[in-house]
C-alpha cells in the first residue's frame, strides 16, 4: 500500500492513506446511524452501540483509530459502495478502474489492520 498523503494514526502500527479515511469516516457515521435506528425501548445494549460508534467517529477525526476499528470499519465500507461518492464523470471502463483500485486498497488496509506485524507463519 502506499504511503503517499497518509496518516499514521495512534494507536494502531496501521498506515492510513488520506484518501481512504473518508471510506472510514462515511463506514462510521453508518455506524451510529443504525445503532440510533435500534428501535423499540432504550437498553444497555443500544447505548452501547451508540457510543461505541460515536466513540469510533471521534477516534477517526483525532487520529486514534485502534487497528480492530480500522478492521471493522474497512468491512463496513465495503458493504457500502454508496459514500463517499465514486468519482462521476469518467467514461465507465475508468470508473470501474478507479472502483476496483478502492476495493482493493480498502481490502489491503483491512489485512494490514488484522496483521499489523505481517500474517503469522503457520509450521
Amino acid at each position: 500500500m502506499s504511503t503517499q498523503d497518509a496518516t499514521p494514526y495512534r494507536g494502531s502500527p496501521v498506515v492510513i492513506p488520506s484518501h481512504l479515511v473518508p471510506w472510514l469516516r462515511a463506514a462510521a457515521d453508518y455506524e451510529l446511524e443504525l445503532a440510533c435506528d435500534a428501535g423499540g425501548e432504550w437498553s444497555p445494549e443500544i447505548r452501547d452501540r451508540v457510543l461505541t460508534a460515536a466513540w469510533s467517529i471521534g477516534a477517526i477525526e483525532a487520529g486514534v483509530i485502534t487497528s480492530f476499528m480500522i478492521d471493522h470499519l474497512t468491512t463496513r465500507a465495503l458493504q457500502r459502495t454508496d459514500a463517499p461518492p465514486w468519482p462521476s464523470g469518467l467514461p465507465e471502463p475508468d470508473a470501474r478502474r478507479v472502483e476496483h483500485d478502492l476495493v482493493s486498497e480498502l481490502l489491503a488496509l483491512r489485512d494490514e489492520a488484522r496483521w499489523p506485524y505481517g500474517r503469522p507463519r503457520l509450521g
